[in-house]
């Protein structure tokens, strides 16, 4: 049976597993994400018969990705289950429940704001009125990139507020 090796594989036997499989996806989604902007990077730079391809792949479009990834991180490093009550003026309470409103709202925004800046860059570099560029793969791999990092951790956070509990 393939799901009761699947299920072992992950250390559980039974399907108790499942609490493991969106980390997991997460996980293989924030890699993926990561890997196509680095392919992207390499095929730039190495271009047809090593010469590169224009425009020139700097070394700060990276920063987008970077920025993701600390969004990444502050999402959850958080205890969602703290949050309490469904008041509008939550943010003006004393409490943890509060502080913890105001970190996701940065965090979300610092992503967010990396989604913006690929797409700029995009939009920017990589997809000019004029036609100059030979191919926009690079732009729109750094898009993607911002995109599943986001996704990644959509789900993390998913998980966490479901009852996933901490990641064991």
């Amino acid at each position: 049976n393939p799901k009761f090796i699947f299920f072992k594989m992950m250390g559980e036997e039974t399907s108790s597993g499942m609490k493991s499989l969106p980390p997991l996806f997460a996980g293989i989604i924030f890699g993926i994400g990561w890997w196509i902007l680095i392919g992207a990077n390499i095929v730039q730079s190495t271009g047809e018969n090593g010469v590169p391809y224009t425009p020139h792949f700097w070394a700060y479009y990276y920063i987008p990705g970077i920025i993701a990834t600390f969004g990444l991180i502050m999402t959850n490093i958080v205890d969602v289950s703290s949050i309490t009550g469904n008041s509008f003026l939550s943010f003006a309470s004393p409490g943890v429940s509060a502080r913890i409103r105001l970190w996701l709202f940065f965090s979300l925004s610092l992503m967010f704001g990396s989604i913006i800046a690929a797409v700029w860059i995009m939009a920017a570099v990589w997809m000019p009125p004029d036609e100059s560029v030979e191919h926009s793969w690079p732009g729109v791999a750094l898009m993607l990139q911002t995109l599943l990092i986001f996704v990644a951790a959509m789900i993390l956070l998913w998980n966490r507020a479901k009852g996933g509990g901490e990641y064991d």
